[in-house]
């Protein structure tokens, strides 16, 4: 009250000083008024974004507390109210096209699974590690086929643990890979769930699971943490430490996005040296994201896209050998899981358009002492949802929470994985691939002749993903 009164009063003082001298009691000012308020309207871009950054302002810019209740009353009233009249969900399934106990039938029958599996981990509290990989995509994996030369610290470590080699993410952008990842919800067509902070805090979370158990929760990002309403999310998630880009040295945020991963990588490793066990940590790497800026020289000297989204992801698989090599060197490595992922593909190398499976298909690697194999390869097609089902199963966790994700180790669940775009979808399996547009309801792309209860599964598959988003 008291910081509004003197706003006031020193608001009242400024006009009757300047603007009304100037502008109104000074006819001469009339035409210079109208560019003068046009630039001072514009001006008021700044404040109403949220400053000259790269990410603009957002609900998840005021969250603080693991209390839902108390982030809600610190979001700005007039702000909240414009946002959510600019983020209206339809209160109709835009994709509701069959009967929805059938559709749910249908997608229930996916992910059926009465199997065994084998036991990978010798701990049942190991401390977990999760990489989620900015951009990496298996067309530079050379264990995945991709090029040779580009990760080669990803393709030595794997040869020390479970490479998965049919992974696929389930969406085309960071906000909707960090979701699948953590939260085991699929990526949505046209829109993310993580914008929508009162529908993120019902999801499930993997981190929330461990934290209950005792775990301490820490997440690491060079950029920044406000970026498409990341902060919410992670705040929800119920994180104890979250380390940002505020977090670093000036002189370390020398890139467009904020701080490069040798950095962040570094900062973990001595946070992670001095945390009480057992811990749960996720990185969230970002010098590969465009415009692929790194501080160091790299074997690739084009200036074409391709040799700088290559150098960047090389510089990336520097920095990620490094912190893995030191690790191992530590107390608490012979009880670490180590889940390195992808968030996404990309178009580069190659400019693969968008209903391309080959696009979205990335990499998946689990090392650490925790494991109780090595030199492995699991073929089965997999989407990053089904991380936390596999995970969970593992340590003897129910997973029932997580709709959309299953026992990629599983000997009876299914081989199959979803991709979204856009407005539309795409399905792999062991025998067929294809990408569905919704808006023109036909086939883009496809390998041999699509049947057309593939496209049934497909988009029942969306119509109730979409309902359950609805829900939340």
């Amino acid at each position: 009250l008291l910081i509004g009164a003197v706003f006031l009063f020193f608001s009242v003082w400024l006009y009757r000083k300047t603007i009304r001298t100037f502008l109104l009691e000074n006819h001469r000012a009339g035409w210079i008024s109208i560019p003068l308020f046009l630039i001072l309207a514009g001006f008021l871009v700044i404040p109403a974004r949220g400053g000259i950054g790269v990410a603009t302002n957002s609900p998840g810019s005021v969250y603080f507390s693991k209390i839902p209740f108390a982030n809600q009353a610190a979001v700005n009233l007039v702000f909240n109210l414009g946002y959510a009249f600019t983020n209206l969900e339809s209160v109709k399934d835009p994709y509701a096209f069959e009967d929805e106990k059938k559709a749910e039938a249908i997608v229930k029958n996916l992910y059926e699974d009465n199997g065994t599996f084998p036991q990978v981990l010798h701990s049942n509290n190991p401390n977990i590690i999760i990489i989620l990989l900015e951009s990496f995509t298996a067309k530079v994996i050379e264990p995945l086929g991709g090029r040779p030369g580009v990760t080669p610290n990803f393709t030595r470590l794997s040869k020390e643990g479970i490479l998965f080699s049919n992974m696929y993410s389930s969406g085309n952008r960071s906000d909707r890979g960090i979701v699948s990842v953590l939260s085991g919800f699929p990526s949505l067509p046209a829109l993310s769930i993580i914008k929508y902070p009162q529908k993120t805090q019902q999801l499930p979370f993997l981190s929330r699971i461990f934290k209950d158990r005792g775990y301490h929760l820490s997440f690491y990002h060079g950029g920044d943490i406000d970026f498409a309403n990341t902060r919410s999310f992670i705040t929800n998630g119920g994180f104890d430490r979250i380390v940002s880009k505020s977090d670093f040295d000036r002189s370390q945020c020398n890139s467009k996005w904020g701080a490069h991963d040798q950095y962040v990588l570094s900062r973990m490793f001595n946070d992670l040296n001095h945390e009480k066990q057992p811990f749960f940590s996720e990185i969230f790497t970002l010098t590969s994201h465009e415009p692929y800026e790194v501080p160091v020289k790299t074997p690739f000297n084009g200036k074409d896209d391709d040799s700088k989204f290559m150098g960047s992801l090389w510089y990336a698989d520097s920095c990620l050998g490094d912190f893995i090599d030191k690790a191992k060197k530590t107390d608490w490595w012979k009880n670490t899981l180590v889940i390195m992922v992808a968030d996404h593909g990309t178009r580069y190398p190659g400019d693969d358009d968008i209903e391309y499976p080959i696009r979205y298909r990335i990499p998946m690697l689990w090392i650490g002492g925790a494991l109780t194999c090595k030199d492995s390869v699991v073929s089965k097609i997999a989407n990053q949802t089904d991380i936390a089902c596999t995970l969970l199963d593992q340590l003897g966790i129910n997973a029932d929470s997580f709709l959309f994700s299953k026992n990629i180790l599983s000997s009876a669940s299914k081989s199959f994985a979803y991709f979204f775009y856009n407005d539309g979808f795409g399905y792999i399996d062991d025998n067929e691939r294809f990408s569905f547009d919704n808006k023109s309801r036909s086939v883009t792309y496809s390998e041999g002749v699509v049947p057309d209860q593939s496209i049934l599964a497909g988009r029942s598959y969306l119509q109730v993903l979409y309902n359950t988003f609805m829900k939340y």
